[in-house]
């Protein structure tokens, strides 16, 4: 019987950027979710299609553990699911610059929550 390469051995050969196999492998040890996948552009529906699967992929070493084929094999994931996931995947490295970038605007908009907040109960 012909092995076939699972996802994480996929992204090993090469056909990742070393920095977003470097970055995979630390998420993976991170117990990092599929869920922050939706960080790089990774749509909801994929997300929710992985998750609620017969296969409950809700981490990134339960996804890295599967094959492309098993994947394909998931209800309405399809070849396009698939393809927007190793996009996503290929983009790993920027994760955490996206996470980053997310706590910065969450941080501003509630600063400016709590302007509004002071700025109001100084008029009253």
């Amino acid at each position: 019987m012909i092995s076939r390469p699972n996802t994480i051995q996929t992204a090993q050969q090469g056909n990742f950027s070393r920095e977003a196999r470097v970055a995979i492998t630390k998420g993976v040890e991170r117990g990092d979710a599929v869920a922050e996948l939706e960080l790089l552009g990774l749509p909801v529906r994929t997300i929710n299609l992985l998750e609620d699967s017969g296969l409950h992929i809700t981490r990134l070493s339960e996804l890295m553990s599967y094959r492309q084929e098993e994947l394909l094999e998931i209800p309405n994931f399809g070849a396009h699911g698939l393809r927007e996931l190793m996009q996503c995947l290929a983009l790993y490295h920027q994760l955490d610059a996206a996470k980053e970038r997310l706590s910065v605007a969450f941080d501003k908009r509630k600063l400016t929550a709590m302007r509004e907040l002071l700025i109001s109960s100084e008029v009253n």
